[in-house]
């Protein structure tokens, strides 16, 4: 008897996070044993990822949406389709709300609640930056749309779903290759080409390689443990952040970047991580 191939989907394929997770499953993943759908609503590399079945869809349509999950039926959901920028939050509330909640509530409820498997990308903006180390039960009082729309989201999967994990992400950068998604990636991008830029000493953050969050999804994509996890690397400035970055170029001139300090008394988002590194044995850098 033919074996049933396993059904990983991943929504907002087509975005910063999605492509990288698709570069990953395409070159890691078993195709004898699974099969990847990657659904996107913009534009996608369709000559790329051969291996991968790409859909266009529009998952704000309610129909639409139970058409493509009532006959793909996946096992397992990287759900990453969102409106991410803060800013294009708070300027177009009703797009963010339709983007970062109706899409989640349209597919919950075309798929089997209690088997489906939801890996879903929350943010570190759920909390209100007033409480050091804030625990993933603490400081819950967002200060901005964004934030107030991923923890009405991640409460709509907690309540629903019976197998998910919840990932507050912090800020996500490549190594430059994605200069339009992210503020760290667009320095890269200047200094590389010879350019001075300025960078904040004293604001300072968690962060995520983008190709570390891949390698730690695809990790992740059959773990039994559920729950909701702060992730990152440790607390730096923005500068020192940059600074890493670029320990082991040998083109890098330290003279381009330069440090300044911004205003005074800024909230540090320091994320306590015990409960990830007692779940999970993966070092984010």
């Amino acid at each position: 008897m033919r074996q049933k191939k396993y059904k990983i989907l991943i929504t907002g394929a087509g975005g910063f996070v999605g492509k990288s997770l698709l570069n990953f499953l395409h070159q890691k993943i078993d195709f004898n044993s699974n099969k990847i759908f990657a659904l996107y609503n913009s534009k996608i590399d369709k000559k790329k990822y051969h291996k991968i079945i790409k859909i266009k869809s529009n998952l704000l349509i309610l129909k639409k949406t139970e058409t493509i999950f009532k006959k793909l039926k996946p096992d397992i959901i990287f759900h990453f389709a969102a409106l991410k920028n803060p800013l294009k939050n708070e300027n177009n509330v009703i797009e963010a709300f339709n983007k970062n909640f109706v899409i989640t509530k349209n597919i919950l409820e075309n798929i089997d609640l209690k088997k489906t498997k939801i890996i879903f990308l929350s943010t570190d903006k759920v909390y209100d930056g007033k409480i050091k180390k804030p625990t993933e039960e603490k400081s819950l009082n967002p200060n901005t749309f964004y934030g107030k729309l991923k923890l009405q989201t991640e409460k709509l999967i907690v309540n629903n779903v019976l197998n998910y994990v919840i990932l507050r992400v912090p800020i996500i950068h490549s190594n430059g290759e994605s200069s339009k998604d992210s503020f760290i990636d667009n320095c890269l991008v200047k200094v590389r080409n010879k350019k001075k830029v300025q960078i904040a000493k004293n604001i300072k953050r968690q962060f995520i390689y983008v190709k570390e969050l891949s390698e730690f999804l695809f990790m992740i994509r059959k773990t039994k443990k559920n729950g909701i996890y702060n992730i990152g690397s440790n607390l730096c400035s923005y500068y020192d952040r940059i600074r890493y970055i670029f320990r082991d170029d040998k083109t890098y001139h330290s003279n381009l970047l330069i440090s300044k300090n911004i205003g005074s008394n800024l909230p540090v988002q320091d994320l306590n991580k015990k409960k990830f590194n007692k779940n999970f044995s993966y070092k984010f850098h």
